[in-house]
């Protein structure tokens, strides 16, 4: 016996099935800031999982610096621009966030600082695939993006 969907029922079943596997990811918003579950975007960093966005309030983080291992990742400067400086911080000896997760985007984030002893020390360094960078500013780094 054949199965026939009209158009209706087959929108019904795949709007159904987005749905459940958007409960099954179970998505979070982790928000950073002064007066928000985490302090540094380094330890909501260190806890998020695929599909997370991190909220970082715009405020000044001084040598927070990580390695960011996390696929599907949006991490946001929310009201105004969240500014990382390293202060001779790095992550590997290499950037601010060395970004090894896949498909992750960065916005409204400003990265400075930067330096490491190879002279490349980079506000990022992309090692993972298909990096998002929007509304960024890069300065008084040895390079922006690697």
């Amino acid at each position: 016996m054949a199965l026939h969907y009209t158009p209706a029922m087959f929108k019904r079943i795949l709007s159904c099935t987005l749905l459940a596997c958007a409960l099954l990811h179970g998505a979070t918003t982790l928000q950073v800031g002064r007066d928000k579950p985490f302090a540094t975007p380094c330890a909501a960093i260190a806890v998020s999982a695929p599909g997370d966005i991190i909220e970082i309030d715009a405020d000044l983080y001084r040598r927070d610096v990580c390695v960011i291992r996390t696929n599907e990742l949006t991490l946001r400067g929310v009201n105004g621009r969240a500014h990382l400086e390293a202060a001779d911080a790095s992550a590997q000896g290499k950037a601010i966030w060395v970004i090894k997760g896949n498909d992750v985007v960065v916005e409204n984030i400003e990265f400075s600082g930067a330096s490491v002893r190879d002279q490349n020390g980079a506000g990022i360094r992309a090692e993972g695939r298909n990096l998002t960078v929007r509304n960024c500013y890069f300065h008084d780094n040895q390079d922006g993006i690697l």
